[in-house]
């Protein structure tokens, strides 16, 4: 009889741990549920970024040197009024012809273009419903004396 209670008590004993062990391994229903707001609030976030950049006007830049050679590489900084930049790190940079396109949102906008020392700007007003191409002159900067 002894044998028995051990025999059931470790079959007991077997049977609640295996119960827990499934217990642990199945999801829980909070973060499962979780996990579905994690995707409708990552759907929710790529339709408005979808939104505000059909909303936005494509705006193409051209940079050129004095000479009006294309100026390839240059670096185009976009800042709003307040001289806030909203490119920053992630300056735009022109391709071989000296292009860049950018989309943009209606406004007034700062659009500076460096290349090495030389640099240009221009104001631009961005409007829907109209082409809006843009040429900017890079300059080398004159020198001050010391």
């Amino acid at each position: 009889m002894t044998r028995f209670r051990i025999t059931a008590a470790a079959v007991l004993l077997a049977s609640f741990a295996f119960a827990s062990a499934v217990a642990l391994s199945a999801s829980d229903p909070g973060e499962e549920a979780h996990s579905r707001d994690d995707s409708a609030a990552a759907q929710r976030e790529e339709e408005r970024v979808r939104a505000i950049n059909e909303s936005r006007i494509r705006i193409s830049v051209r940079v050129v040197e004095e000479s009006r050679q294309p100026a390839a590489d240059a670096l185009l900084d976009v800042f709003t009024p307040a001289g806030e930049s909203l490119v920053g790190d992630l300056a735009a940079k022109t391709d071989e012809h000296g292009f860049v396109s950018l989309r943009l949102a209606p406004g007034k906008y700062k659009l500076t273009a460096r290349l090495g020392d030389a640099v240009g700007e221009t104001d631009v007003e961005v409007t829907s419903g109209r082409r809006h191409d843009v040429l900017i002159t890079v300059r080398n900067e004159p020198k001050q004396a010391p």
